[in-house]
């Protein structure tokens, strides 16, 4: 079974050949692809509509207001492609089937999501907190695995960057003074698109075992 072995700051795939890399160089580019849809879609819609009011209610704003909901869907629409032709694309081995189970499961949550508008009742507001916290937390799992497999510098500056984000994000939802929670969403999603996308990236471009490359020559 192929996998991913690290030790800092070296990466190195066991068995790794030409067609398992182009796989992996293949996930990457819809990975790369939806996370831009995503995020320039999220940058129309603050150019349609910022307040104070987007920046309290956080991405999810932009879901339940009309100018605003075909850019949003959009962004969805880009990332939830992406990451399911990832899927299809990434190598069967144990850091693709891994990587495709998580890749699986969240487009699920963002439909979730998505179907959910926060406006429209107590028990909708509730149901979508709790899709997203779930999201967040599946989020947060996934790093400290790529983390783990892969700790380097550009991979630990991915998950700092989403911790940040998680603490203003947590600590915009209990006090509605600190209205800073579509900063924190951004930074949180920001920093698991770029750890996810490191990883595969250097199992894209990892040297064959008797061909060990450092991460700083790469």
């Amino acid at each position: 079974m192929d996998s991913v072995r690290c030790a800092r700051p070296v990466i190195e795939v066991e068995g790794a050949d030409e067609p398992i890399e182009r796989s992996y160089a293949m996930a990457l580019r819809p990975l790369i692809a939806g996370s831009t849809g995503f995020f320039g879609s999220v940058a129309v819609c603050l150019a349609i509509s910022h307040s104070a009011t987007t920046e309290h209610d956080g991405i999810s704003y932009f879901s339940v207001r009309s100018t605003t909901l075909p850019v949003i869907l959009l962004g969805y629409a880009c990332v939830i492609i992406g990451m399911l032709t990832a899927v299809r694309r990434l190598p069967d081995n144990q850091l693709g089937n891994r990587l495709s189970l998580a890749m699986r499961c969240m487009p699920v949550l963002f439909v979730a999501l998505l179907v959910t508008p926060f406006n429209k009742g107590t028990l909708l507001n509730w149901t979508h907190m709790t899709i997203g916290v779930s999201l967040a937390l599946a989020q947060g799992v996934v790093t400290v695995w790529l983390c783990s497999i892969l700790p380097t510098a550009r991979v630990l500056a991915s998950a700092a960057l989403e911790l940040a984000g998680g603490g203003v994000s947590a600590l915009s939802l209990p006090d509605s003074s600190f209205n800073y929670l579509l900063q924190g969403e951004l930074l949180f999603n920001l920093g698991f698109c770029l750890c996810l996308i490191a990883v595969v990236h250097a199992a894209a471009t990892a040297p064959p075992p008797s061909d060990v490359v450092a991460w700083d020559e790469w």
